[in-house]
């Protein structure tokens, strides 16, 4: 797994590998933007992790996930936040 400098690295060097929808998180699934597939936790593939710290609000940083869905194939990248101070990424996402 490649080592990026920024978040915008990380998500061009992503796309040029497949991960061309892009996801979010709601009600316990992952929705594709696109065209609003939810995808349940037990049929997604966390590929690949990336952290940034953000540069402007201290103690939080930033987690791209390059996701793959086992149940129809789709590609794409989810962004979340994580504050070291209060709030959580989302751990059930990736398994220890």
């Amino acid at each position: 797994m490649e080592n990026y400098r920024t978040k915008a690295e990380a998500i061009i060097a992503l796309q040029n590998k497949g991960y061309e929808l892009d996801f979010i998180l709601e009600n316990g699934h992952l929705v594709c933007i696109q065209d609003q597939e939810l995808i349940a936790p037990a049929d997604i593939e966390i590929r690949e992790v990336h952290s940034f710290k953000n540069t402007v609000k201290k103690g939080e940083f930033y987690f791209i996930y390059a996701i793959n869905s086992a149940h129809n194939g789709l590609k794409g990248i989810l962004m979340a936040t994580y504050n070291a101070f209060g709030s959580a990424a989302p751990k059930k996402w990736v398994s220890a």
